[in-house]
C-alpha cells in the first residue's frame, strides 16, 4: 500500500491518502483509494470510506475533524464531501448541475469551498457551502482552493467568456465580493486573511510568497537558494508561519539535477529555514497547525517540465 496524497493537519488531528496499488494515481484510476484520519495523540486511524463508489480522496480538514475532498457515488461521478466530527460518516455536498465536483477546503463552521462542474458540460465554477456543509453557492466560473473561519475564501476566477483566462481573488466574509490578489496561485489563507501560494516574479521565476491581512501586499519570500531558484507555499498558520518547498541548490532541468526541500518560516513569513529529508534529496512540507507541528507528503511536482517525489516526512 502506497501513501500517495498530502497531508493536512489542524490540532493533532490529520488525513492522508493510501493506494492499494505502487505508485501515484489519479482518482480515474484509484478504484483502491482511500481516505484516513490519524489521530496523533491516541495513534487511532479512521477509515473515511465513499459515497458508495471506489475511492475518496480528503483535500481539507477543520480543528473539529470534519474532512472534505472527492469521493466517487455509486453512478461512477465524482462528488465533494463532508464528514462529520472525526471523520465520521460521509455526506455527498452535491454539485452545481453537472457530474463532477471537488471540496478544497473547509473551516471551522463546516463551510466548505471548492468547484464544481456545472450544467454547462465542462465548465467549472468555484463555490462556497454554508455551516455543516449544507447549501451549495456558486461563486462564478473558476476554482475556490481554501476559506478561513471569516469565511474569506481565496482562488481563481475567470475573466472572460472564454474561460482561458484568469485572476486569483479573496473574497469579504462567507464569500461575498471578489479582489483581485495579483498573484499567480493562492492556496492557503490563515484566519488574518494572510494568503500564501506561488507567483511569478519579475526575474521569470516562481517564488512563495505571503500577502498581509485581507490579502494585501504579496511579499516575494525567496528560496533556499541556487540558482533557477523555485519555491513554493502551501500552508500558513495563524501567525503566519509559512511551510512550502523550494530548490536549495543549482537546478538544471535537463539532466534532472535537482535538491527539493521543504522549508518553514518564522512568524508573518520572516526568514525561510531548510527542514532537511530523511536521507534521500527531497522532502515537500504541506501542512502546519498553530503549534507549529509541520507534515509533508511524497506528491509527485512538477517544475519546468521536470517529474519529482518528495519523500514522506513530519516534523514537530
Amino acid at each position: 500500500m502506497a501513501l500517495n496524497h498530502c497531508f493536512k493537519i489542524h490540532g493533532l488531528i490529520l488525513i492522508t491518502t493510501l493506494s492499494a496499488v505502487t505508485g501515484f494515481v489519479s482518482p480515474a484510476f484509484g478504484e483502491e483509494t482511500r481516505s484516513y484520519l490519524i489521530d496523533l495523540n491516541s495513534r487511532e486511524v479512521t477509515l473515511l470510506g465513499t459515497l458508495g463508489g471506489g475511492y475518496s480522496i480528503g483535500n481539507g480538514i477543520n480543528d473539529g475533524g470534519q474532512v472534505v475532498g472527492q469521493s466517487e457515488t455509486a453512478a461512477g461521478e465524482g462528488h465533494a464531501f463532508i464528514t462529520g466530527s472525526n471523520g465520521v460518516g460521509m455526506t455527498d455536498i452535491g454539485t452545481l448541475g453537472g457530474k463532477v465536483s471537488l471540496a478544497s477546503g473547509i473551516n471551522d463552521a463546516g463551510q466548505v469551498v471548492g468547484y464544481s462542474e456545472t450544467t454547462n458540460t465542462g465548465q467549472l465554477h468555484a463555490f462556497i457551502t454554508g455551516p455543516n456543509g449544507m447549501g451549495i453557492v456558486d461563486l462564478g466560473g473558476g476554482t475556490a482552493s481554501a476559506i478561513n473561519d471569516a469565511g474569506q475564501v481565496v482562488g481563481r476566477s475567470e475573466t472572460d467568456a472564454s474561460g482561458r483566462t484568469f485572476r486569483t481573488f479573496i473574497t469579504g466574509p462567507n464569500g461575498v465580493g471578489m479582489t483581485n490578489l495579483g498573484v499567480s496561485a493562492p492556496y492557503a489563507i490563515n484566519n488574518a486573511g494572510q494568503v500564501v501560494g506561488e507567483s511569478y516574479t519579475a526575474a521569470g521565476e516562481f517564488h512563495a510568497f505571503i500577502t498581509g491581512p485581507n490579502g494585501v501586499g504579496a511579499t516575494d519570500l525567496g528560496s533556499l537558494g541556487g540558482a533557477l531558484t523555485y519555491s513554493s507555499a502551501h500552508d500558513i498558520n495563524d501567525i503566519g508561519q509559512v511551510v512550502g518547498i523550494s530548490n536549495r541548490s543549482y537546478c538544471d532541468e535537463f539532466i534532472g539535477v535537482c535538491s527539493w526541500h521543504a522549508f518553514i518560516t518564522g512568524p508573518n513569513g520572516v526568514g525561510m529555514t531548510d527542514l532537511g529529508t530523511l536521507g534521500g534529496g527531497y522532502s515537500s512540507a504541506s501542512g502546519i497547525n498553530d503549534a507549529g507541528q509541520v507534515v509533508g507528503c511524497p506528491t509527485q511536482l512538477q517544475v519546468s517540465g521536470m517529474l519529482l517525489s518528495p519523500a514522506p516526512m513530519a516534523w514537530a
